[in-house]
Protein backbone atom coordinates (compact mmCIF):
# COMPACT_ATOMS: atom_id res chain seq x y z
CA UNK A 1 0.00 0.00 0.00
CA UNK A 2 1.34 3.14 -1.13
CA UNK A 3 3.21 5.64 1.51
CA UNK A 4 0.63 8.37 0.20
CA UNK A 5 -2.12 6.71 2.65
CA UNK A 6 -3.41 8.76 5.75
CA UNK A 7 -2.67 6.45 8.96
CA UNK A 8 -6.03 4.59 9.19
CA UNK A 9 -8.62 5.62 11.33
CA UNK A 10 -9.15 3.95 14.93
CA UNK A 11 -12.61 2.55 15.82
CA UNK A 12 -12.28 5.13 19.39
CA UNK A 13 -13.44 2.30 21.60
CA UNK A 14 -9.98 0.76 21.84
CA UNK A 15 -8.28 4.43 22.34
CA UNK A 16 -8.07 7.75 24.04
CA UNK A 17 -7.29 9.97 21.47
CA UNK A 18 -10.64 11.43 21.50
CA UNK A 19 -13.01 13.82 23.22
CA UNK A 20 -14.27 11.96 26.20
CA UNK A 21 -16.76 15.44 27.65
CA UNK A 22 -20.64 15.76 27.57
CA UNK A 23 -20.64 16.39 24.40
CA UNK A 24 -18.46 14.34 22.00
CA UNK A 25 -19.94 13.88 18.09
CA UNK A 26 -18.50 12.63 15.25
CA UNK A 27 -18.05 16.33 14.18
CA UNK A 28 -15.48 16.47 16.99
CA UNK A 29 -13.18 13.64 16.18
CA UNK A 30 -13.59 14.68 12.34
CA UNK A 31 -12.44 18.07 13.06
CA UNK A 32 -10.11 15.84 15.08
CA UNK A 33 -8.20 14.13 12.28
CA UNK A 34 -8.72 16.98 9.33
CA UNK A 35 -6.66 18.83 11.98
CA UNK A 36 -4.00 16.04 12.21
CA UNK A 37 -3.79 15.38 8.48
CA UNK A 38 -3.31 19.04 7.82
CA UNK A 39 -0.68 19.17 10.59
CA UNK A 40 0.90 16.59 8.90
CA UNK A 41 1.01 17.30 5.84
CA UNK A 42 -1.09 14.74 4.42
CA UNK A 43 -3.38 16.54 2.32
CA UNK A 44 -2.43 14.22 -0.79
CA UNK A 45 -3.59 11.22 0.77
CA UNK A 46 -6.14 8.38 1.11
CA UNK A 47 -8.16 7.48 4.37
CA UNK A 48 -8.76 4.28 5.44
CA UNK A 49 -11.61 3.89 8.38
CA UNK A 50 -13.22 1.21 10.16
CA UNK A 51 -16.34 1.23 12.13
CA UNK A 52 -16.31 4.49 13.66
CA UNK A 53 -13.31 5.89 11.84
CA UNK A 54 -14.96 4.96 8.37
CA UNK A 55 -18.17 7.29 9.85
CA UNK A 56 -15.21 9.47 10.54
CA UNK A 57 -13.85 8.98 7.05
CA UNK A 58 -17.39 9.72 5.65
CA UNK A 59 -18.31 12.85 7.39
CA UNK A 60 -14.25 13.81 6.19
CA UNK A 61 -14.79 13.47 2.50
CA UNK A 62 -18.58 14.72 2.59
CA UNK A 63 -17.79 18.16 4.16
CA UNK A 64 -14.20 18.31 2.07
CA UNK A 65 -12.62 19.95 5.43
CA UNK A 66 -9.89 17.97 4.07
CA UNK A 67 -9.73 16.56 -0.09
CA UNK A 68 -8.33 12.99 0.28
CA UNK A 69 -7.24 10.99 -2.45
CA UNK A 70 -10.10 7.89 -1.98
CA UNK A 71 -12.11 6.96 0.78
CA UNK A 72 -12.19 3.18 2.14
CA UNK A 73 -14.57 3.07 4.98
CA UNK A 74 -15.19 -0.76 6.75
CA UNK A 75 -17.88 -1.85 8.74
CA UNK A 76 -19.15 1.95 8.81
CA UNK A 77 -23.12 3.34 9.47
CA UNK A 78 -23.72 6.29 6.97
CA UNK A 79 -27.31 6.24 8.75
CA UNK A 80 -28.62 4.32 11.89
CA UNK A 81 -32.53 4.80 11.46
CA UNK A 82 -34.58 4.73 14.94
CA UNK A 83 -35.39 0.71 14.20
CA UNK A 84 -31.77 -0.23 13.28
CA UNK A 85 -31.02 -3.29 15.44
CA UNK A 86 -28.08 -1.77 15.54
CA UNK A 87 -29.57 1.34 17.54
CA UNK A 88 -30.90 -1.91 20.11
CA UNK A 89 -27.25 -3.47 20.42
CA UNK A 90 -25.79 -0.20 21.04
CA UNK A 91 -28.53 0.72 23.95
CA UNK A 92 -28.27 -2.31 25.70
CA UNK A 93 -24.36 -2.91 25.11
CA UNK A 94 -22.73 -2.45 28.69
CA UNK A 95 -19.30 -1.86 30.19
CA UNK A 96 -19.19 -5.50 31.24
CA UNK A 97 -20.58 -6.84 28.10
CA UNK A 98 -17.72 -4.55 26.28
CA UNK A 99 -15.19 -6.27 28.58
CA UNK A 100 -16.23 -9.84 27.70
CA UNK A 101 -16.11 -9.58 24.28
CA UNK A 102 -13.05 -6.85 24.09
CA UNK A 103 -10.88 -7.41 26.49
CA UNK A 104 -8.23 -7.44 24.39
CA UNK A 105 -8.80 -3.57 23.17
CA UNK A 106 -9.34 -2.67 26.95
CA UNK A 107 -6.25 -4.04 27.85
CA UNK A 108 -4.13 -2.58 25.05
CA UNK A 109 -5.72 0.75 25.90
CA UNK A 110 -4.96 0.58 29.65
CA UNK A 111 -0.78 -0.40 28.59
CA UNK A 112 -1.12 2.58 26.03
CA UNK A 113 -2.38 5.34 28.39
CA UNK A 114 -0.26 6.91 31.68
CA UNK A 115 -3.93 7.57 33.43
CA UNK A 116 -6.64 5.26 31.49
CA UNK A 117 -10.41 5.64 32.31
CA UNK A 118 -12.05 3.24 29.67
CA UNK A 119 -15.50 3.42 31.49
CA UNK A 120 -15.66 7.42 30.81
CA UNK A 121 -14.25 6.48 26.96
CA UNK A 122 -16.92 3.75 26.89
CA UNK A 123 -20.04 6.20 28.06
CA UNK A 124 -18.83 8.51 25.88
CA UNK A 125 -19.14 6.17 22.87
CA UNK A 126 -22.11 4.92 23.26
CA UNK A 127 -23.38 8.36 23.31
CA UNK A 128 -22.33 9.40 20.39
CA UNK A 129 -23.13 5.90 19.03
CA UNK A 130 -26.31 6.90 19.39
CA UNK A 131 -26.81 10.51 18.33
CA UNK A 132 -29.32 11.36 15.68
CA UNK A 133 -28.39 15.12 15.28
CA UNK A 134 -26.62 16.96 12.57
CA UNK A 135 -23.36 15.89 14.65
CA UNK A 136 -24.06 12.49 14.46
CA UNK A 137 -23.53 10.18 11.36
CA UNK A 138 -22.86 11.91 7.97
CA UNK A 139 -26.52 10.99 6.25
CA UNK A 140 -27.50 12.84 2.88
CA UNK A 141 -24.40 14.47 3.32
CA UNK A 142 -22.42 11.84 1.34
CA UNK A 143 -23.99 12.77 -1.84
CA UNK A 144 -21.02 15.46 -1.48
CA UNK A 145 -18.11 12.81 -1.45
CA UNK A 146 -16.63 13.84 -4.69
CA UNK A 147 -13.39 11.03 -4.23
CA UNK A 148 -13.33 7.98 -5.30
CA UNK A 149 -14.55 5.62 -2.30
CA UNK A 150 -15.01 1.39 -1.09
CA UNK A 151 -17.77 0.40 1.40
CA UNK A 152 -16.17 -2.87 2.66
CA UNK A 153 -18.82 -5.05 4.49
CA UNK A 154 -18.80 -8.27 6.14
CA UNK A 155 -21.53 -10.45 5.17
CA UNK A 156 -21.98 -11.96 8.97
CA UNK A 157 -21.51 -8.01 10.33
CA UNK A 158 -24.08 -7.97 13.28
CA UNK A 159 -24.18 -4.22 13.34
CA UNK A 160 -24.09 -3.20 9.93
CA UNK A 161 -26.28 -4.73 7.65
CA UNK A 162 -26.15 -5.46 3.80
CA UNK A 163 -28.33 -2.81 2.92
CA UNK A 164 -26.68 -0.48 4.60
CA UNK A 165 -23.56 -1.05 2.96
CA UNK A 166 -25.70 -1.11 -0.48
CA UNK A 167 -27.49 2.28 0.03
CA UNK A 168 -24.43 4.22 1.02
CA UNK A 169 -22.63 2.96 -2.20
CA UNK A 170 -25.64 3.95 -4.25
CA UNK A 171 -25.87 7.45 -2.39
CA UNK A 172 -22.00 8.23 -3.75
CA UNK A 173 -21.25 8.60 -7.24
CA UNK A 174 -19.00 6.00 -9.09
CA UNK A 175 -18.54 4.33 -5.04
CA UNK A 176 -17.68 0.80 -5.23
CA UNK A 177 -19.07 -2.06 -3.08
CA UNK A 178 -16.63 -4.90 -1.27
CA UNK A 179 -19.18 -7.79 0.34
CA UNK A 180 -16.89 -10.59 1.72
CA UNK A 181 -19.12 -13.62 2.64
CA UNK A 182 -18.89 -15.29 5.99
CA UNK A 183 -17.01 -12.01 7.37
CA UNK A 184 -17.64 -10.18 10.79
CA UNK A 185 -17.58 -6.88 11.63
CA UNK A 186 -13.57 -7.03 12.92
CA UNK A 187 -12.66 -8.62 9.63
CA UNK A 188 -9.94 -6.34 9.17
CA UNK A 189 -8.49 -7.94 12.36
CA UNK A 190 -9.73 -11.40 11.35
CA UNK A 191 -9.38 -12.11 7.97
CA UNK A 192 -6.43 -9.44 6.42
CA UNK A 193 -4.86 -11.74 4.19
CA UNK A 194 -8.54 -11.60 2.06
CA UNK A 195 -9.34 -8.06 2.39
CA UNK A 196 -6.24 -6.51 1.69
CA UNK A 197 -5.39 -7.75 -1.64
CA UNK A 198 -9.01 -6.15 -2.86
CA UNK A 199 -7.98 -2.42 -0.77
CA UNK A 200 -4.42 -2.58 -2.68
CA UNK A 201 -6.19 -3.07 -5.95
CA UNK A 202 -8.94 -0.37 -5.23
CA UNK A 203 -6.25 1.89 -4.57
CA UNK A 204 -3.91 1.30 -7.64
CA UNK A 205 -6.94 2.14 -9.75
CA UNK A 206 -7.67 4.91 -8.27
CA UNK A 207 -4.24 7.07 -7.90
CA UNK A 208 -2.73 6.05 -11.20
Amino acid sequence: VRKAIAPAIPDPPSHDRIRTGPSRHFTDESETVALGITTMGLQKSGIIGHSDGGIVALRLAASRAVQPEFVIAVGAHWVLPENDPARQIYQTITLEKWRAMFGSQISVYNMENPDPDFGKLFTAATQMWLGCDEDAYPGASVKNIRCPLLVVHGDDDMLVSRQQAFDLTEQVKGARLLNLPFAKHTLLEDMPESVLPFLQDFITRVTI
